[in-house]
This record gives C-alpha cells, structure tokens and sequence, in this order.
C-alpha cells in the first residue's frame, strides 16, 4: 500500500492548491445558487481573505482523481480544471441509484440486464432508439417490459453504467497503449501483473478491465461522500473541530514548509482524533445506505438465537445497530468522537473493542477490501485540509441535503474556507 501514497498525496497536493488560488482571487467558480452567491458576496465585503466552494463536489472530484491515478495511471484532472470534464461524478450517481435498485431485485439483474452490458453496444433482442442502451428482454414477464423498456430511471441509470464503462475501458487502453513507467506501481500495476492461479497465464483483458472499473466506482463515490459527511459534521460540532485542529497543530506545526503540504501517512496514521472523527462520521452516516445481503449457506444457521433455514437472504441494519443504545451509551445519535477514545493505564488508545460492532465497511471475508486504501486517502486529507484551512457552512441553519442511492450522499455542501495562521 505504500506504493500508492505518491499518487494520493498528488491529488491532495492539487486541491489544496486550488483552495489557495480560490482564496487568492476570492471566486469559487459558477454557483447555481442564487441565494449563496448573494450572501457569499456580502460576507467577502465584510471579512475578505476566504473563499466559497461546494464541498461536495470538490471532495468528489478529489476522490475521483485518486482512484483515477491509482486504478487508470493517471488522475482524471477534476481537481486541476475544477469541474467534471468528461461526466463521471455524474454518470456514476445516475448509475448508483439505478444499480442499488436492480441489485435489490435479482430476478431484473438476471433476466432483464445482460452480463455483457459494458462491452457490448447492442443485444438482437432489443434495438432501442438510443444505442446507448442495451437491454435484454427475452425472459422478462411479459407485463413488465414495457415498464423498463420506456422506464427514464431505469433506461438512465443504463445508459449511465454504460457510459462510466466506457470511460474506464478507454482509460485502461490508453494506459496499456502507452510507454510503461517501471518504477510505477499503481492499482493497474498489479491487475496486468497478476496471474490466473488455474493456467497460470495472465488475466484476460476482459477481466483486467472489468477489475480496473469496479476499484473506479468502488473507490470514488465513497471516499468523497465521507469526506464531504466529515466537513458538515466537524462545522456543525465547533468543539470537535477544535479538538481535532488542535491534534493537527500539535502534529504538524507551523510554518508548514511546501514540501509537507500534505500530510505523510507516517505520521497521521496514528493520530487518535484524526481516526475517531473518521469512525464517528461512518458511524453516523455510513457510506452505503442500501442493505448487503448474505443468503444463509447449506443446512441453515443460528443467528441470535433464531434459526435461519439455507438459502434465506438476510441483511445486518447498518443504521440500527450504529444507533443501539445498549452498545453506544444514551447518546447514541449525537456526534461525539471522544467515544473511540479510552484510557488504559494513563495512556490514551483508540477504543478498538467497538470496531467488532462498526459496519462503515461491512464486516467479514465480502467487506471492503479497499478499506485500508480508504483509510489512507481519508487521513491524509482530512490531516492536510484541516491543517491548512478553517471551515465554516454558508447555511449552517438549514439541515444538509443528503440523498439516499446506493450511496448516502451529500447532494451539496456550501463552506467558506480561510487559511489558517
């Protein structure tokens, strides 16, 4: 994993740099928000020195460009032109909803939805006004199909998935069509390396690409949403702010010398605030809203003392079990990271005999396994944006816009930010 940090600290390094010039020139780009830009003008006449942005999506853009250089070779440049070049963060939330909602019905995911869909361009069975969709109808109830054949979510959520394909696809190509960097060892790196454990040939380019896509969905929209979820909650919780600030300061003092802009992972890992605002956020608003279905394996299981007959498709309540008083104490639902914290024998820890009940990445041999990836890019960012900059909501009176797809997603997230002495 060590391999990837130069990767993550250049995205990092990119954005906080554009959050300087922002603050330089005092502009934040197109708004589409009248009533923010309004009062945005207003507090710049009174204060001067900050910058307004949407967290949101500059967090998703950071996100993006990470696992662009770690799953493609390079950086899909969202950070550097300030805004999504070529659709993805888009085309991928049109493709989260549409995909949480087929994977809750597997008889749509098997019969109507080719395995083929992202390397084909037609399917005989339908040809459908628009090529970009390709849908499988021929063992579909028949008083269904006119629904999804005519559906608009289904038929965009389609083409959605279709279109982030091709993006992945193309930029697995051009990687493999272009000189190799010996000394780069990156996500890519290791795919073309791998070899099939049964012939002991190397992967099929089929499945290299297939592999490169998933870490590109999978790596993408989570770590932004989560860092767009720790923005709100530390400006909405001035004292954890402070607290974690103070870590920060303490960690890293200043002046803050150019070439450690952005936080070594060396020294960020273990700083204890820096980790419990992380868990604290995920517990709160765990980054996958949908259930994760298991099916009870052969003969059947126990669980808590019901028996569960084999084949029985059952899902763990991630925001119930988040919320249970019995484990949390009384204030379970309010933001406090100081929970992670304990003190054995004098000495602070982090309280590890919780992470047995935290599902921010599912639980046993199917939960993440990009978690310790994830972990990197959130606590160098979190280290390096919070170290370098103060945060505070444009609206910190209105309750945040989150909508709920495959993903629990901040829809966006109005801050000022200000350099820090």
């Amino acid at each position: 994993m060590v391999d990837f940090e130069p990767y993550i600290t250049n995205a990092i390094r990119t954005a906080a740099g554009q959050f300087d010039a922002l603050i330089e020139t005092g502009r934040a780009g197109k708004c589409t928000d009248l009533r923010t830009e309004a009062r945005i003008e207003g507090e710049r006449k009174e204060e001067g020195g900050d910058a307004v942005l949407d967290a949101a999506k500059w967090n998703a853009y950071l996100a993006f460009d990470i696992i662009g250089d770690l799953a493609f070779g390079r950086s899909f440049g969202f950070c550097e032109a300030g805004w999504d070049t070529n659709g993805g963060i888009r085309k991928l939330r049109d493709r989260g909803e549409w995909a949480a909602t087929v994977g809750q019905i597997p008889w749509i995911k098997s019969e109507f939805f080719s395995v083929d869909m992202l390397f084909s361009v037609t399917i005989p069975s339908l040809h459908h006004s628009n090529p970009n969709v390709v849908l499988r109808i021929d063992n579909a109830p028949s008083a269904w199909t006119p629904y999804f054949i005519f559906d608009p979510f289904f038929i965009h959520g389609l083409q959605a998935a279709q279109a982030l394909g091709r993006i992945g696809i193309a930029a697995v190509d051009r990687r493999k069509s272009s000189p190799q960097d010996p000394n780069r060892k990156d996500i890519l790196y290791w795919l073309l390396k791998a070899k099939d454990p049964d012939t002991g040939l190397p992967l099929p380019d089929r499945e290299v690409k297939a592999e490169a896509l998933t870490e590109m969905i999978a790596g993408s929209d989570t770590t932004g949403n989560t860092l767009t979820h720790i923005v709100d909650m530390l400006c909405r919780h001035p004292a954890a702010l402070k607290n974690l600030q103070k870590e920060l300061d303490t960690a890293f003092p200043a002046p803050l010398p150019q070439s450690k802009s952005v936080a070594p992972f060396n020294q960020c890992k273990g700083l204890l605030y820096v980790q419990a605002v992380i868990y604290e956020t995920l517990r709160l608003r765990t980054t996958v809203s949908v259930g994760l279905p298991r099916v009870v394996k052969e003969g059947g299981a126990e669980v808590c003392g019901k028996w569960l007959e084999e084949g029985t498709v059952v899902s763990t309540p991630t925001y119930t079990v988040h919320r249970d008083e019995r484990i949390w104490g009384k204030d379970a639902l309010q933001f406090r990271p100081e929970r992670w914290i304990i003190t054995d024998d004098g000495k602070l820890r982090f309280h590890s005999e919780l992470e047995k009940f935290f599902l921010g990445f599912s639980y046993g041999p199917r939960a993440c396994i990009g978690r310790n990836v994830a972990f990197m890019e959130l606590k160098k960012t979190v280290s390096t944006l919070f170290r370098r900059f103060d945060y505070r909501l444009v609206y910190p009176e209105m309750e945040t816009w989150i909508r709920e797809g495959f993903h629990l997603k901040c829809q966006e997230l109005f801050v000022v930010i200000r350099k820090r002495e």
